[in-house]
């Protein structure tokens, strides 16, 4: 009996045991804010779902949580700075604003902000012209930084005014560049890197004349010619005069000006050089790469003949076996689907499987005009081959110079003659995928909101979104090898894994070895 008790005592120690350590690792009701908070932004949650889930938790526990969604995601009510301007609405919080909200109180790392910016349009539904033209931002020092949003512009077509649209930001980003920024005590020198933009939102800041017109050429003098057979603008010159900032800014070529722009009296800044037109994404992969294979296909390119269903079965047997890494989320869909494929679906042929694919369908004198193009793009997206550079753009001359004899004159577009400008970028910014616009167009989907006010919905979501707090230090967890059931996993950067696997074990160090 006596027995019986001490058991019955030790099992009663061990529950009021066990509900003492409950009681210990309990979070506080703050805690668990917080981590709904994080839940809710990353699932991207309704303010509706939200509240439901507030209510079922305060309903079946003794946390106290906020009622409201706004209340738990701290929603900046910004509606009341939100302006009228020329066609629509527009939301300017600023670049100051951006920076201090996503650094607080920790230090940058670095001692300089080189900000590059991308401006594009954004239709926000299929059944409406209404749309987005936000302005992006990013720090090229500190590439880990998400891409910031510094304001933004809601009407049905673009703004009707560059100088109401971009006024602000210049004379914000003068001040900047003057006195620098103050960020967690510590004084940042500000310059103006870039502007990243498509042909026709280039055209639109910098005040000119669209690409299909003869003087739509914003880096050279080129005049372009109109083919009435084909109906397009064509750039058969490969050595015209550059534009220069000077000539631009006292607007020697009347016919290549719309209108004056404020990135004009941008401080430190040189319209044509800062104002990109090497884009990976819309330049080479949704530009030329597309235009090229969509071309091919159809036999529209040049007079060539439309592949067969044969060759079609060919290729995309080819494609079925190439082993893609697992750092692409996608294999390569059919070549028939060419007209859904992404940009990043074009950038993934080009690179991986254009040289394999291509030999097998081209004549010799396409194959071998193609493989300019292909050596010439791999050699500028890496800085590995930058004492390269100067042979890759002799490989673009040549590509350029080829293309009317090859295609027909009519078939060197904008997009074809910007080739010969893409060496005087990467010289300037370093490789292509430096200043690509892949990373702002993933922020773009942050941004679209459908409903009422939705320029304020947009803002106001922006305004909940939690930093990610950088590290002061200069200090890298890469490289290191994580153990794995299946075997070791090296991480060599944050972009690059090596796995054990036959799509992913595969590398090329610096001396080719």
């Amino acid at each position: 009996m006596q027995v019986n008790e001490n058991i019955d005592d030790d099992e009663e120690n061990e529950v009021q045991s066990a509900s003492d350590s409950a009681q210990q690792t309990q979070p506080s009701s703050s805690e668990v804010a917080e981590r709904v908070r994080n839940w809710a932004l990353k699932t991207y949650q309704t303010h509706k779902a939200i509240n439901g889930m507030l209510e079922i938790l305060r309903d079946i526990t003794s946390y106290k949580l906020p009622k409201d969604a706004r209340t738990l995601l701290k929603t900046k009510q910004c509606g009341q700075e939100i302006q009228q301007i020329a066609g629509g609405e527009f939301w300017y919080p600023g670049v100051k604003a951006a920076l201090e909200k996503q650094f607080g109180n920790v230090q940058p790392r670095v001692s300089k902000f080189s900000l590059n910016f991308s401006i594009d349009g954004l239709p926000l539904h299929k059944s409406s012209r209404k749309q987005f033209w936000p302005i992006l931002m990013s720090i090229k020092e500190l590439p880990e930084i998400p891409v910031l949003m510094v304001g933004n512009f809601l009407g049905e077509s673009k703004p009707a005014s560059v100088e109401e649209y971009l006024r602000p930001l210049v004379k914000e980003l003068n001040g900047l560049m003057e006195n620098g920024i103050q960020i967690a005590n510590k004084l940042i020198e500000v310059r103006v890197g870039a502007f990243i933009a498509d042909s026709p939102a280039r055209a639109f800041i910098k005040g000119v004349v669209y690409f299909n017109h003869k003087k739509g050429c914003q880096k050279c003098t080129v005049e372009g010619k109109f083919d009435k057979t084909a109906r397009v603008m064509c750039f058969p010159g490969i050595d015209a005069p550059a534009r220069t900032h000077q000539d631009f800014k006292d607007s020697k070529d009347d016919e290549h000006h719309r209108e004056t722009t404020p990135l004009v009296d941008l401080l430190h800044f040189d319209i044509i050089l800062n104002v990109i037109i090497a884009d990976l994404l819309h330049l080479i992969d949704f530009g030329v790469t597309r235009t090229a294979i969509n071309g091919w296909k159809s036999g529209k390119f040049g007079g060539g003949p439309k592949w067969s269903q044969e060759t079609l079965n060919r290729i995309n047997n080819i494609l079925d076996n190439v082993e893609i890494p697992l750092e692409f989320h996608r294999k390569l869909r059919s070549i028939e689907d060419t007209g859904f494929w992404k940009a990043s679906e074009f950038n993934m042929f080009l690179n991986y499987a254009s040289f394999i694919v291509l030999k097998e369908v081209l004549t010799k004198e396409q194959y071998e005009h193609f493989m300019l193009y292909y050596c010439a793009i791999r050699l500028f997206s890496s800085e590995c081959y930058k004492e390269h550079w100067p042979a890759a753009h002799v490989l673009l001359v040549q590509f350029v110079e080829q293309y009317g004899t090859i295609y027909g004159e009519h078939c060197i577009t904008s997009n074809v003659h910007n080739l010969l400008h893409v060496y005087e970028v990467v010289k300037k910014f370093g490789a292509l995928v430096n200043f690509s616009s892949y990373r702002y167009e993933a922020k773009l989907h942050d941004v679209g909101r459908n409903g009422h006010n939705v320029l304020v919905q947009a803002a106001n979501r922006i305004s909940e979104q939690i930093p990610t707090r950088p590290s002061s230090s200069k200090n890298s967890p890469f490289p290191y090898i994580e153990s794995k059931s299946y075997g070791a996993v090296v991480h060599i950067n944050s972009i690059i894994t090596l796995y054990p696997s036959e799509q992913s074990n595969w590398f090329l160090t610096h001396d080719f070895s």
